[in-house]
C-alpha cells in the first residue's frame, strides 16, 4: 500500500500532467462521430471497449484476471450539458488501473465497465439501464459497484447512495371558454382550484399531509447520522449564493434535513394564459388590459424520496390523496420515477472504500475534502438496476472546469490525486480481502 502512495506523492506533477492530458484526449476522441477513436484510446490501457447493441451512447468493457471479486465501474454523465466532468472521472480510473498494473503486474479484481454518455435517461423503459443490461446479458456476477457521478454543481464526496425521484404533474381543466376576470365572483377559476389542492399536500412546518407518505420510511442508522458531523460541505452546498434554510435550520439539523428527509417541491406553475399580447403593450396599457379567468392550471412537483419509499407507491398515495380530499377533477400524471439507491455503511464493500478513504485522508499530501463520506448525493439521481449489489456513488468534482490558465492549480491537483490515491488503495484493500496473489 505504501509503495503506491509513496510513488504518487513523489510523482504528483507527472501524474497530474498525465491525467490532464488523458482528459483532453478523451474529450477530443469523443467529439468525433466515429466512436472507434474513443474505443482505441481505451484499448491503449488494455480495456477493450465496445458499444452496446442498439445503444449508440452506451459503452461496455470487461477486463478479466480470473480474480474472485468482480467490480462494476459505472460512469454516469449526469444531467449537466457538459461532458467534461465525465472525462475527468474516466481518466482517473484509467490512469489508476495502469499505475497499479505497472507496479504489481496485474489487477487483483475483474473489471466490468459501463460508460453512459447520455445527457439524461429517456422516459422510455426500453432505454433504461435495467433494459440495457438485460438485453445485453450483462452484470450477472457483480460483487460491488462504484458509480462516478460527474457534475460540476456538486461538492466532491463519497456517497452511500442517491435519493429517489418522483416527478408528477397536477392539472385543473375546467373545459370552459375563457371569460373576463370581472366574473370571478360567479365563475370557477382553475388556478384557485389547483392552489387549494396543492395547499392540502403540505403544511407550513414542511410536513407532508399525504396519507401513508412516511409509513415505509426507514430511519437512518446512527453511524450514518454521525457522518454529518464531519461533512460541513453538505450545508455549504445549499447555503451558497445567499440561500437561507427553512425554519431557521442550521448546523447538524440543516444537514440532517437535507440528507435524510424526503421532499415535496413545486417546480413550476402555469395557467396557460398567453402573455404575448401583454408583452407588446406598455405598462400603462398592461394595467388597463382586461384579464381572463384561467380555465386551465398546471403544476409540476418533485418528490425526493429516501430508502424504502418507492416512487410508484408514493404516486398512488398522491393520487388517492387528491381524490379523497375533494379534488377528483384534478388530473395527476406520473412524469418520471427513479427509486433511491442506498448501501449500509456497515457493508464490507463500503467499509473497504471507507478504509481506503481514511488512509488517503490521513496523508497530508492529498485533499481531504474530496473524500468526505456522506449518506446521499443529494444533487444526483442514479437509476441503479442492481438492487442486490452494494453501490458507492462517488461525486467527481474539481471545483470548476479546468481551462488553459489553471491546469496547474494546486487545489485541483490535490483533489485529482486524492481520487487516484483512493482508487489505488481500494485495489490494495480488495487484493487483501480476496486473497488474490500477485
Amino acid at each position: 500500500m505504501q509503495q503506491l502512495l509513496s510513488y504518487i506523492n513523489e510523482h504528483t506533477a507527472i501524474l497530474f500532467k498525465q491525467w490532464y492530458s488523458l482528459t483532453k484526449r478523451l474529450e477530443a476522441a469523443a467529439s468525433y462521430k466515429d466512436t472507434s477513436l474513443f474505443m482505441a484510446l481505451f484499448k491503449e490501457y488494455e480495456i477493450p471497449l465496445r458499444l452496446l447493441e442498439n445503444h449508440p451512447s452506451v459503452f461496455y468493457a470487461e477486463h478479466s484476471t480470473g480474480a474472485a471479486f468482480n467490480l462494476l465501474l459505472w460512469s454516469h454523465r449526469g444531467t449537466h450539458p457538459d461532458y467534461t466532468h465525465q472525462w475527468y472521472a474516466l481518466a482517473m480510473r484509467l490512469l489508476t488501473l495502469q499505475l497499479y498494473r505497472e507496479t504489481y503486474g496485474s489487477l487483483p479484481i475483474n473489471i466490468q465497465w459501463i460508460i453512459d454518455t447520455r445527457h439524461r435517461y429517456p422516459d422510455s423503459s426500453i432505454t433504461s439501464p435495467l433494459h440495457i443490461m438485460e438485453h445485453n446479458h450483462l452484470f450477472l456476477q457483480v460483487d460491488g459497484c462504484i458509480c462516478d457521478l460527474a457534475n460540476p454543481s456538486s461538492f466532491p464526496a463519497l456517497a452511500l447512495g442517491t435519493k429517489g425521484l418522483l416527478r408528477v404533474s397536477l392539472e385543473a381543466d375546467l373545459k370552459q371558454a375563457n371569460a373576463p376576470a370581472i366574473y370571478g365572483s360567479v365563475l370557477p377559476d382553475a388556478a384557485w382550484r389547483l392552489a387549494w389542492c396543492l395547499n392540502s399536500l403540505k403544511d407550513a412546518r414542511e410536513e407532508l399531509l399525504i396519507d401513508g407518505f412516511y409509513d415505509t420510511l426507514t430511519p437512518p442508522e446512527d453511524d450514518e447520522i454521525a457522518l454529518l458531523a464531519d461533512a460541513p460541505l453538505v450545508e455549504q452546498a445549499f447555503q451558497q449564493d445567499g440561500h437561507i434554510p427553512l425554519l431557521g435550520l442550521q448546523g447538524l439539523q440543516a444537514r440532517y434535513a437535507a440528507q435524510f428527509l424526503p421532499t415535496c417541491t413545486i417546480t413550476s406553475l402555469s395557467t396557460g394564459i398567453q402573455k404575448s399580447v401583454l408583452a407588446t403593450l406598455d405598462k400603462e396599457h398592461q394595467a388597463q388590459e382586461p384579464h381572463t379567468i384561467p380555465t386551465k392550471a398546471q403544476a409540476s412537483l418533485d418528490f425526493y424520496l429516501v430508502p424504502d419509499q418507492q416512487p410508484e407507491d408514493i404516486f398512488l398515495k398522491v393520487r388517492q390523496h387528491v381524490s379523497t380530499h375533494g379534488f377528483q377533477d384534478i388530473q395527476v400524471q406520473l412524469l418520471a420515477s427513479t427509486p433511491s439507491v442506498h448501501t449500509s455503511l456497515r457493508h464490507a464493500f463500503i467499509q473497504m472504500i471507507h478504509a481506503a478513504a481514511t488512509v488517503v485522508r490521513d496523508d497530508k499530501h492529498f485533499s481531504t475534502k474530496a473524500l468526505t463520506l456522506i449518506p446521499f448525493a443529494t444533487e444526483h439521481i442514479f437509476p441503479n438496476p442492481l438492487s442486490n449489489i452494494p453501490v458507492m456513488a462517488i461525486i467527481f468534482n474539481q471545483f470548476g472546469t479546468i481551462g488553459r490558465n489553471d491546469a496547474s492549480d494546486l487545489r485541483t491537483q490535490a483533489i485529482q490525486l486524492a481520487h487516484i490515491a483512493h482508487f489505488s488503495v481500494l485495489l490494495e484493500e480488495l487484493q487483501h480481502a480476496t486473497g488474490t496473489t500477485r
